[in-house]
């Protein structure tokens, strides 16, 4: 069973596991390149800092990378191979981590601000092991902090991540850019709870081929060419007709899942 865990990285995703695992686990290490970061985090659980990867806890059950992707394989590399790690990636190969004597992948499917600590029970952890027997451990540990926990393979996660880009990171974008246009009028993203919370609620209930609305979905010309002459940026009329033609060529498939 897993009872303790290094934390490496104390960045968003560094405090976001703190701050889920230190309820289960006891914390030992935590490594960050920036030894004020390490020791701020640290202070919070009673658990050592380091800014020497080398000088992880070796008795940890357990050592969680929590950085960059870029930056995982550079860790990887100055961990000791006695370890058993885990990575926290949602693209990385599970390959990554095959110079240690048992390794997997903890993966949470979340956008994580370390300012925001969030109630994890439907949060989507997504587990990866070389072995039956970790990939046990991890979901043991994983389902103390959330009923939602499946097994997926290294070529399924990155498709899910990928994808997650487009859900999260580009409807994220996408939201700055309609506040920045609401502050013409004086506005902000509160007006819009509402509308983004039906909107949420409809495409997961009913498929979002099925709850798409609008002046692209209706075929609306008119419209769409009056808000391409009022955006102020030539970015955001490319996004716009971009955005416009995909939702078009899209239609005809809907398949209304609310009926099931």
């Amino acid at each position: 069973m897993i009872k303790s865990v290094n934390i490496v990285g104390a960045g968003n995703l560094g405090h976001w596991l703190v701050e889920h695992l230190k309820s289960f686990c006891t914390i030992k290490s935590i490594y960050s390149r920036d030894i004020d970061k390490a020791l701020h985090l640290a202070k919070t659980v009673g658990a050592t800092a380091v800014s020497n990867i080398g000088d992880v806890d070796p008795t940890a059950d357990l050592t969680l990378i929590g950085v960059p992707d870029h930056a995982v394989q550079d860790v990887v590399d100055q961990l000791p191979s006695s370890l058993i790690v885990a990575h926290t990636s949602g693209f990385l190969s599970i390959e990554i981590l095959d110079k240690f004597k048992a390794y997997g992948v903890f993966y949470p499917l979340q956008t994580i601000s370390k300012s925001r600590v969030e109630d994890l029970n439907n949060v989507p952890l997504l587990l990866e092991a070389s072995s039956d027997d970790l990939l046990e451990e991890l979901s043991l540990l994983a389902h103390k902090v959330t009923n939602n926990v499946s097994e997926v393979n290294s070529d399924q996660r990155k498709v899910i991540h990928m994808a997650a880009v487009f859900a999260n990171n580009f409807t994220n974008h996408l939201l700055l850019i309609a506040e920045q246009i609401l502050g013409s009028v004086n506005k902000d993203l509160n007006l819009f709870k509402p509308l983004l919370d039906e909107t949420i609620y409809k495409a997961v209930k009913m498929g979002p081929s099925c709850s798409q609305t609008g002046p692209a979905v209706r075929g609306d010309e008119a419209t769409m060419q009056k808000h391409m002459e009022m955006l102020s940026e030539e970015e955001w009329k490319r996004l716009y007709k971009l955005l416009s033609e995909s939702i078009l060529n899209n239609q005809g498939h809907c398949l209304d899942k609310s009926v099931e």
